[in-house]
């Protein structure tokens, strides 16, 4: 850049291609900045929802798994029943 003198002999600086540059690379450094913030931000919720998304399917799976738990008594007692009676109906031909 440079210095230019106007008509009331005031002194402004003319913005050179160095200058420019500099300008351009500082913004773009903010943007990137800023959207590596965003990008963090983003990652954070889907890894929060990640989270919530697997909690949801462990209570839905120890839910049937509790319910099958409580099913297996009655279910062994009718296979043993059903046997049973099958091991008299062929004893008894």
């Amino acid at each position: 850049g440079y210095v230019q003198d106007d008509e009331n002999g005031e002194q402004t600086q003319v913005e050179g291609l160095k200058d420019k540059l500099k300008k351009s690379y500082n913004e773009i450094k903010e943007s990137l900045y800023e959207l590596g913030h965003e990008i963090d931000n983003f990652q954070e919720a889907k890894e929060e929802d990640i989270v919530r998304f697997i909690d949801n399917w462990t209570k839905k799976i120890e839910k049937v798994d509790t319910k099958i738990a409580s099913l297996l008594p009655n279910a062994l007692t009718a296979g043993l029943s059903y046997a049973y009676s099958e091991k008299k109906k062929k004893m008894r031909a």
